[in-house]
């Protein structure tokens, strides 16, 4: 039975529970046994301190996340308190004699393996990067479109497809003047706009956009859109998640010989862990947006929409402002909104909005029911 660490406070968090991309803001307490996630859509969840794990990867700034299940399709807890990590640290470090045991004879246990993961460490960090981004661009591009397709598939199977004609016609309108004279890579885009009131955006491997109807309706205009789309068209193009993929596969490698499960299965369920959260490393989410500027300033659209993204970040605060919900996992900064705007004051004039009022009203349309 779980019984409350005395004094144990009470954290916001985001929970996920595996089989969609819906977001449900619930609270979480720890307890001796673990944590106790409730919220008005899940009721009360039970996480056991054996089942939790840590995604080692966030840096020092960014929201705390655990996951708990199968690596194919996990659940996700998400706390973006930097108190929490510490209080769940004092949580694991002050448990039962009969716990203290365990991990100590877990740790004698691994002190042999320690040279051969430090290693593994040693090339993840430095070389593996530089060598998978030298491999990604040999993959083929079937390769990409079936992973791509089989991540979107996991996030959105439970959510309906916004595909009314006059949606549809004004989307392609859109990526059509954003990927014009090549700008789009290699790949033929494959855009879905999912009836889900999550302010959220996301590119799989392969071409596969995936836009939620929240984002449409918190827009302030088509160029917003158009900024966000060119984002994640740059992500696509600059093969960050398949990149992703290659640079972790030694890690589930290694992890798939102490617990038997599937390498590929496994840094597949990541990555689409990843697309479902909007986040990729800092370095990526830097490279798509110098993309995206130059992607608008080539088709003409004007910057001043996406920029308009960050400027609300930076003056209403990621916790208050839905709009910024998309954003939340995206690294920001005053610097990094300095660098797009010095950048969008080089490009040439905006022709004009990149789609007309009628074509921007059916775009961000409520889902026909």
């Amino acid at each position: 039975m779980s019984h409350p660490v005395e004094g144990a406070p009470r954290w916001q968090a985001t929970y996920f529970d595996g089989r969609s991309a819906k977001r449900h803001e619930v609270s979480v307490e720890r307890t001796s046994s673990g944590l106790v996630i409730r919220g008005a859509e899940v009721g009360e969840i039970a996480w056991a301190w054996p089942e939790l794990r840590r995604d080692e990867r966030t840096m020092p700034d960014e929201p705390i996340r655990y996951e708990r299940g199968d690596l194919l399709a996990p659940e996700v807890l998400v706390v973006a308190d930097p108190s929490f990590l510490p209080a769940m640290r004092g949580v694991r470090e002050t448990g039962s004699a009969l716990s203290r045991l365990r991990r100590r004879t877990l740790t004698s246990l691994l002190l042999p393996a320690f040279a051969v993961i430090a290693v593994i460490a040693a090339l993840w960090v430095w070389a593996l990067p530089h060598l998978a981004a030298r491999v990604a661009t040999r993959v083929p591009v079937e390769w990409e479109e079936a992973l791509g397709a089989r991540a979107v598939q996991g996030i959105t199977a439970s959510s309906r497809v916004c595909a009314e004609p006059g949606r549809v016609a004004a989307m392609e309108k859109m990526m059509a003047t954003l990927t014009a004279d090549g700008r789009g890579g290699r790949y033929t885009y494959r855009v879905q706009v999912v009836d889900d009131d999550g302010v959220n955006a996301f590119a799989a491997p392969g071409g596969y956009i995936v836009v939620f109807q929240g984002l449409l309706a918190a827009a302030a205009s088509a160029d917003e859109v158009a900024g966000v789309l060119a984002h994640e068209i740059e992500h696509v193009v600059q093969q960050h998640a398949v990149t992703g993929i290659l640079r972790d596969m030694p890690m589930h490698l290694a992890l798939a010989s102490a617990v038997g499960s599937s390498p590929l299965g496994g840094s597949v369920a990541q990555v689409a862990y990843q697309l479902g959260s909007s986040s990729y490393q800092r370095s990526d989410e830097r490279a798509a947006d110098a993309g995206a500027i130059r992607i608008l300033g080539a088709a003409r659209i004007s910057p001043e929409g996406m920029l308009d993204f960050f400027r609300r970040d930076a003056g209403e605060g990621r916790s208050e402002s839905g709009l910024l919900n998309y954003m939340s996992s995206h690294p920001n900064s005053a610097e990094r909104l300095a660098a797009l705007e010095e950048a969008a004051a080089a490009l040439p004039p905006a022709a004009g909005p990149v789609l007309t009022a009628g074509e921007w009203a059916a775009l961000r349309a409520s889902c026909a029911r």
